[in-house]
Formats: structure tokens, sequence, C-alpha cells
């Protein structure tokens, strides 16, 4: 019971085939073959929160930076489906005072960089980039060549919200930064245009020196 017989000229592969094509029990699919999804790679990604100044758009900037993450690893809703197909956002966020007293020189950011690295050093993580800061004085203090040189090479892409320092467009002294306001001589150019346009000759200028 259960022999198989071979007729002449059938190669042993063939008559293997067709014993296991006999004795399956898991049925072919309709819409062809079974396909091996790729591999999910977590991307790891250090969130800057600011609260430290006192206002709710603080939050409702590290707000937008969850949901964006999430819009991102939801497959499912139509939204940035195709982006990031095969990867899945961790967001990690540490809370630091950004836009604070001058005498702190940016400590608190320091040390909230300087944290996410050490946790992805022991955790064995790459750390893909960082969000934020905030503020102009801070994100150049972090992004700057020397301070990189001092955290051994560092090479981490820094993402900044509403950044608007113009010098830090200086790539080869503040590397790898990408910020999503427009610095501060573009919105000069702007203010330009409208005043020649509307042809004003004299204007009023209220300067506020902070971050």
């Amino acid at each position: 019971e259960g022999a198989v017989h071979l007729p002449l000229g059938l190669t042993v592969a063939d008559a293997t085939a067709e014993y296991f094509l006999a004795k399956q029990t898991v049925t072919v699919p309709a819409y062809g073959r079974i396909e091996q999804l790729a591999s999910v790679v977590q991307l790891h990604i250090g969130l800057l929160c600011s609260l430290g100044v006192g206002s709710t758009g603080d939050r409702e900037e590290c707000d937008h930076a969850h949901h964006a993450v999430a819009a991102i690893n939801n497959k499912n809703d139509n939204l940035w489906d195709d982006l990031l197909e095969s990867s899945l956002v961790r967001i990690h966020e540490v809370v630091v005072r950004c836009g604070g007293a001058s005498a702190d020189k940016g400590d608190e950011v320091i040390a909230g960089v300087k944290g996410l690295h050490k946790w992805a050093d022991e955790s064995g993580t790459t750390l893909s980039g960082i969000i934020g800061p905030q503020c102009s004085g801070e994100l150049g203090t972090v992004s700057n060549a020397e301070f990189r040189a001092d955290m051994g090479g560092d090479r981490t892409t820094f993402l900044s919200p509403s950044s608007t320092a113009s010098h830090i467009a200086d790539g080869a002294t503040y590397p790898n930064v990408i910020r999503l306001s427009t610095a501060e001589t573009g919105v000069a150019d702007a203010l330009v245009s409208v005043m020649t346009f509307y042809g004003w000759a004299k204007v009023g200028l209220l300067y506020e020196h902070n971050d």
C-alpha cells in the first residue's frame, strides 16, 4: 500500500512531483503563488520635545511628529502607504527645555541628545535621526561640526520643525541639518518684495533678540 509505480522513462524528479501533487492537502490559491513579504526594518527616531517656554505650540509640534509617524506606519489608510513600505518607525521622545535662559547654553538639549545616543549604544540600536530641537540656538549647539567631533564623529541628521536662523544654512559648519521653516533671510526677501509691490516708502521694524 502506498507504493508508487514508475513508468519507464519517467525521471525521479517528475515521479516525486507527481507523488506530492497526489498527496497534497494544501490547495494552491487561484491567484497564484504565495509570496513572502519583505522583512520589516525598524527605524528608530529621537524626538526632542520642547516644553520649557510655556507655549502650547511646543507640545503641538511634538504631537505633529507622533501623528506623522503613526500615519507612516499605518499601511491601510491610503495616506503615505507607499512611503517606507517595509519599515516601522519607532519614535523615542525626550522632553527638554528650548529657548530658555541663555545661561544654560542648551544644557538640557545637549543632555537629551547624549541620552538618546547612550540608549542606542546600550541597546545595540542605530539611531536613524533626531527630530528637533525647535530653537535655532540649541540646534546650532548640537549640530555643529565641533560638537559632532566631540561625540566621536557623529553624523546624525537633525530635522528641526521651526528653526529659522540664517547661519545654520552653512552646511560645512552645521552638517546633516534639515529645517522645515523658511530661514530669516528668505522671510526678509519676501517682505521686501511686498513693500516694493505696494510702493511703501517708510516701514517700522520691531526686532526681538531670541531664538
